[in-house]
């Protein structure tokens, strides 16, 4: 043999054991990113490095094949690809049916998609297969406690509590549940406590917000709504939070500038729209007030508040039939006694008869 033919051999063996390197060097790049290691990731570059290592899965565990999915599908998550984020939870799941991180990620995919039955039942099977998961005690706490089964939730709460007391989240989650049975004080201890855990939580603050708005303390609610949408400036509940405090004070170009970012961030939030419509009300705007009301309507139909504002509206431009039609779905929704005198005085002022309730 040559020596000429011998060299060639060599730098041929030489290439392909470079080009295995750099096939390995490659693969252990993207399995790095794919982890979300490092601070150049982003979801795009997540789903291109785990996009990667799923090509090549005949060199991955079924352990890491199921990893990849899984990490896939977070990233499409957060790139808000439902469909491609449910397709590879789905197959994350089919390699490793009691992942429970998976199960956890998919129930907050089905919560977002408004498939809580789905949320739930993942949670559950999160929790059987780690019942030490303080994460998924928390989750599966809120939505029970969405669903209204708040021994449930709070069962659930206080387990995260114990498995994780360092877990602000649940924290938060507890104190929607005791504000629902009604012991603001316990509701207010837990949100300050999720916020000593944690003082980035936009939610922890624009919650506390909302308690001391409701008992009428407006300076420290408007301090815990700056602080909310300083930390998220899209949050649109956050925004609609800090306006409807600025309303209450009179300050109405504020006010209104809150309610239109919130609408053009979450066009299908009712409260900015009701909200924008009460400050078209007090400035006499019945044509833009009578808009406002009819999309928070739209968008929610049982919107007892809107019904009665638009109600007003309709008073004001003597639509006398009109306004008694919202007034009166509006008090067989949530009947008060406000809302029954002013249905008696629009009878009053249309010049009928007064019924004997009024």
């Amino acid at each position: 043999m040559s020596r000429i033919f011998v060299a060639l051999l060599a730098v041929i063996a030489l290439s392909a054991v470079m080009c295995r390197d750099a096939r390995a060097q490659t693969l252990e790049e993207s399995a790095r990113v794919c982890s979300r290691r490092g601070e150049d990731t982003t979801p795009q570059t997540i789903v291109e490095a785990c996009t990667r290592l799923v090509r090549n899965s005949g060199r991955l565990t079924r352990e890491n094949l199921a990893l990849a999915y899984w990490r896939r599908g977070n990233a499409h998550s957060a790139a808000g690809s439902d469909a491609a984020a449910l397709a590879d939870f789905n197959r994350s799941l089919e390699l490793a049916p009691a992942a429970a991180l998976a199960l956890i990620s998919r129930a907050l995919l089905y919560e977002r998609l408004k498939d809580r039955d789905r949320a739930l039942a993942d949670l559950s099977a999160a929790i059987a297969a780690d019942p030490n998961s303080a994460i998924a005690h928390s989750n599966r706490g809120r939505l029970r406690m969405d669903a209204r089964d708040l021994a449930g939730a709070l069962s659930d709460l206080n387990d995260a509590i114990r498995l994780d007391p360092l877990l602000a989240n649940a924290f938060v989650n507890r104190s929607g549940v005791h504000l629902a049975l009604g012991d603001r004080a316990s509701a207010l201890a837990d949100l300050n406590h999720a916020i000593e855990l944690n003082p980035n939580l936009a939610h922890a603050h624009h919650n506390r917000g909302s308690l001391y708005r409701d008992d009428g303390d407006l300076g420290r609610a408007m301090a815990d709504f700056e602080v909310a949408v300083a930390l998220a400036p899209d949050f649109a509940n956050a925004l609609v939070s800090r306006g409807h405090v600025y309303a209450l004070r009179g300050e109405f170009a504020p006010a209104m500038a809150d309610f239109q970012r919130a609408i053009e961030i979450d066009p299908r939030n009712a409260i900015a729209y009701n909200n924008r419509a009460l400050i078209h009300l007090e400035t006499g705007d019945y044509p833009r007030a009578l808009s406002d009301f009819n999309e928070a309507i739209r968008l929610q139909p049982a919107y007892a508040n809107a019904l009665s504002g638009r109600g007003a509206v309709k008073l004001r431009l003597r639509d006398f039939v009109g306004a008694l039609a919202d007034y009166d779905e509006a008090i067989r929704l949530e009947p008060t006694p406000e809302r029954q005198n002013a249905r008696c005085d629009i009878i009053r002022q249309s010049g009928a008869a007064l019924p004997p309730e009024c």
